[in-house]
């Protein structure tokens, strides 16, 4: 029996090592020329007839396949976790009082209520960093980025080039896209 143990975990560990060697971004090139092709083209379809679906996929591509070492923020758009900073911090307009995030979350009541982490979430666009400025960040943790600290010079060159952004972005997706998964049993 321990015999057996042995075989099926070395057969195991080498099927693995056999995996390991296989990844490659290149993979469909010669297998199936039109799959990348294709999934751009479904993929663009989708987000033409949901807007959402680019946000969805987003979250598949880092919050769903990111794990390791990953920071999520699972349930930060319930009002008890707003509530904190809407209500107590000093850096935060109060003028953002009235806004749709506080209209959901008021003072003492509504725990789970649900909203929305950003004014225009149905976008993608440049808004983010104008809130940061305006101390309107909905999460803390979006708005000590532009609190007198280091970033402070990031998010004002991102205010003020939303080019720069974009294209910062897309580079640093690229970057992430390209970690190596974790294979074996390391994954």
């Amino acid at each position: 029996m321990t015999f057996l143990y042995l075989f099926v975990f070395l057969m195991f560990s080498t099927a693995t090592a056999c995996l390991d060697s296989v990844l490659s971004t290149r993979y469909y090139d010669h297998v199936c020329p039109e799959a990348l092709p294709t999934i751009k083209r479904v993929v663009e379809d989708a987000v033409a007839q949901e807007r959402r679906m680019g946000a969805s996929l987003l979250r598949l591509q880092f919050h769903d396949c990111f794990v390791n070492g990953a920071h999520t923020l699972g349930l930060a758009d319930e009002c008890r976790f707003l509530r904190p900073h809407i209500y107590n911090d000093t850096n935060i307009d109060p003028a953002f009082q009235p806004s749709p995030s506080v209209t959901i979350c008021p003072r003492v009541e509504g725990d789970s209520n649900l909203t929305p982490l950003d004014s225009t979430s149905g976008s993608f666009d440049e808004k983010y960093f104008p809130n940061l400025v305006s101390k309107r960040g909905v999460l803390r943790s979006y708005q000590v980025l532009f609190n007198d600290s280091e970033t402070d010079k990031i998010v004002s060159r991102y205010y003020e080039d939303q080019k720069k952004f974009f294209k910062d972005f897309a580079k640093s997706m690229i970057r992430m896209g390209d970690i190596n998964p974790l294979t074996g049993n390391r994954g």
